[in-house]
């Protein structure tokens, strides 16, 4: 069975700013600047307003490696940079950084870096599925996203689908076109676009759907 990656970009979720700011703590938001002489590639994040966590755990890989291994340094939690002055041009490097408190993990943040690193000429397909409510309202913002994608290295296929189908509904359409498209590696999600959840956290601090996350307790405007 063939492996996706996702990227779902969600449109007009009315959300409590209590569950934002909840969400929010439990991430660390990331940026990164490179400079070519001398190589180094500098992150910035933004202030966490969780109390608790002490430190920043900043961990390294050479894209497409296996295991991050052990941290390459430990900030205070008041530091919101740090440069790498140990990257050689031409690499891609992944970043992940943890906030903690001792074992406890609050917040995590990943990016993907790297200076002059040379583009894929074709990364494969890439279907992306719009919600169709916003096809004629956000055309032109939806044309230049595709020209983005194929001008990044992307094969698009673009599906608009009802924000109101169940998610196995979705599935099904997606199997469909991948078996269109044999080259297809990867999905943009566009919009409120219905998918199924699972795990056992609630990040947005809502404990009514710890775990899987249902279809119901999204609240469309």
């Amino acid at each position: 069975m063939k492996t996706i990656p996702v990227l779902i970009v969600t449109l007009f979720i009315n959300l409590t700013s209590f569950a934002q700011d909840a969400a929010r703590n439990w991430t660390v938001q990331l940026t990164a600047e490179v400079n070519e002489d001398p190589a180094s590639i500098t992150l910035n994040w933004l202030e966490n307003e969780n109390a608790i966590p002490t430190t920043y755990d900043v961990y390294r890989k050479v894209k497409g490696e296996s295991g991050w291994g052990g941290s390459i340094t430990s900030l205070p939690a008041e530091t919101l940079t740090y440069t790498d002055e140990t990257v050689e041009e031409g690499v891609s490097y992944e970043y992940f950084l943890q906030l903690r408190q001792g074992g406890t993990i609050y917040g995590w943040g990943y990016i993907n870096s790297g200076i002059n690193v040379e583009l894929p000429a074709n990364r494969g397909d890439l279907l992306v599925i719009v919600d169709e409510t916003f096809e004629a309202s956000l055309a032109t913002e939806i044309n230049t996203l595709i020209q983005d994608l194929y001008t990044d290295g992307w094969m698009v296929y673009v599906a608009y689908m009802d924000p109101l189908s169940y998610p196995d509904e979705i599935k099904d359409e997606i199997i469909l076109i991948d078996e269109l498209l044999p080259n297809l590696t990867a999905l943009y999600l566009l919009g409120n676009i219905p998918v199924p959840y699972s795990g056992d956290l609630y990040p947005d601090a809502h404990d009514n759907h710890i775990g899987a996350w249902l279809r119901m307790y999204i609240t469309r405007i």
